[in-house]
């Protein structure tokens, strides 16, 4: 059976013929590794859908529903966007983590017979690589820098000195940004802090090591102005900076992973953007579990958002409505059935949790007598699934269920009544 080689951040670059990101469309736009090209494996959509069922129903439900997903996705990429590569080809494939959105590419790659490769550790390896190198990388340069106002002429120096094989690192260019009059390059949107941070790095990379000085050769000179002043930044002004900077990314996903007990997929997603992190905080410091916050941000906020195509900071839930509403399946006031009536109705009216559950009559029913009444009655008029359930035909177990939860209109308490179920037909 044909098989594939994971490789390192450090062999990745310029020895490959494509760098395919199946990420969703999303994960890319955020930022990539240079050069790669987006083959989602999932789209949007379809990843917040399995992200939903990994965290509220299952990961075996997750996957079984991925798997075809992404089976599905696959072959279509293979009709349409592979089919005139030649056997030679060799492509390096790559997903978040280096997990099995990139290691079932690389599968059915290696398995029709081209010789893939799957960068370990994903992309978040790459971005620790990125950030690493940036600490040290610009320290092996030295650089002389252009300033001046607005309309001074600096962008055109820069382009000028390239196209006579200067090195030049413009870092408006990288930011597609022209200043703060002209703002950013029309039809063109600005990239984020990681696709900044991902461009910068690459031109640094990019650019080489000085062989020889030709300083005092004047035919080199562009300018006879004199020369700027070298410029020593000391080490303890550095580390003021870095003191004063807010928590990244990368640190505050290790706090919620070690503080906090989220899995690191949760920590992962929520700190992909600043604006969820602070949200997801400001949720748990109202009082509600982090998991719990985490299953329902990602879930039934995330679904509800991108189906406006909105963003968090402008989410019609306030974080307290959701830490109360929590608290409401907490003390067993709701269930989480009803939860997501609920919450479908915070969003829209931007009522709290207690005050639609008063409204619309959706306190959770846990008397047992109540329960057991609603249960004899189905037990009653079903004698033939009670004796197949005798028999050992536990999967009817959902019906009965089903039966006294329509009866209930959703609302009797789901442990007790599992509980006196299990009693009444043992």
């Amino acid at each position: 059976m044909a098989t594939y080689k994971q490789i390192e951040i450090s062999q990745a670059f310029g020895v490959f013929d494509d760098i395919l990101d199946v990420r969703s469309p999303a994960e890319y736009a955020d930022d990539h590794l240079p050069g790669a090209i987006s083959v989602p494996v999932l789209n949007d959509e379809e990843r917040a859908r399995i992200g939903t069922l990994y965290t509220q129903v299952s990961p075996f439900e997750a996957k079984k529903q991925g798997a075809a997903l992404i089976a599905r996705n696959i072959a279509q990429h293979l009709e349409e966007r592979f089919h005139d590569r030649p056997k030679t080809w060799r492509p390096l494939v790559y997903c978040w983590r280096g997990g099995m959105r990139s290691g079932a590419m690389a599968h059915i790659l290696a398995q029709v017979g081209w010789n893939v490769a799957q960068l370990e550790g994903g992309y978040k390896n790459y971005r620790r690589h990125v950030i690493a190198a940036l600490e040290t990388l610009p320290a092996k340069f030295d650089f002389c820098v252009i300033s001046g106002g607005t309309g001074s002429g600096k962008s055109h120096l820069l382009h000028a000195l390239e196209e006579q094989g200067a090195q030049v690192l413009d870092l408006e260019k990288l930011a597609q940004h022209r200043g703060s009059l002209l703002g950013k390059l029309p039809d063109q949107p600005q990239p984020s802090q990681k696709t900044f941070e991902t461009r910068l790095w690459d031109a640094n990379r990019n650019i080489t090591e000085s062989m020889r000085s030709k300083e005092e050769a004047h035919d080199y000179r562009y300018f006879p102005d004199p020369d700027l002043v070298p410029m020593t930044v000391e080490r303890a002004w550095i580390d003021e900076i870095r003191a004063s900077l807010p928590e990244l990314p990368d640190a505050k996903c290790r706090r919620f992973v070690s503080d906090l007990g989220l899995p690191e997929y949760d920590a992962d997603l929520l700190t992909s953007e600043r604006e969820t992190a602070e949200w997801f905080e400001e949720v748990v410091n109202a009082g509600g579990q982090p998991k719990a916050v985490s299953n329902w941000m990602m879930g039934e906020l995330m679904k509800l958002l991108n189906e406006e195509n909105r963003s968090i900071a402008d989410c019609p839930i306030k974080p307290s409505q959701l830490a109360d509403m929590l608290k409401l399946i907490e003390n067993g006031t709701i269930s989480g059935k009803i939860a997501k009536t609920v919450f479908d109705e915070i969003y829209k009216t931007g009522k709290d949790a207690a005050e639609i559950v008063k409204e619309k009559g959706l306190v959770q029913i846990s008397d047992s007598s109540e329960i057991e009444n609603v249960l004899d009655a189905i037990i009653a008029k079903s004698p033939k699934e009670v004796e197949r359930f005798k028999a050992g035909d536990e999967k009817l177990i959902g019906f009965f269920v089903g039966q006294a939860m329509k009866a209930t209109k959703g609302k009797a308490n789901p442990q007790i009544l599992n509980e006196l179920l299990q009693k009444k037909l043992s």
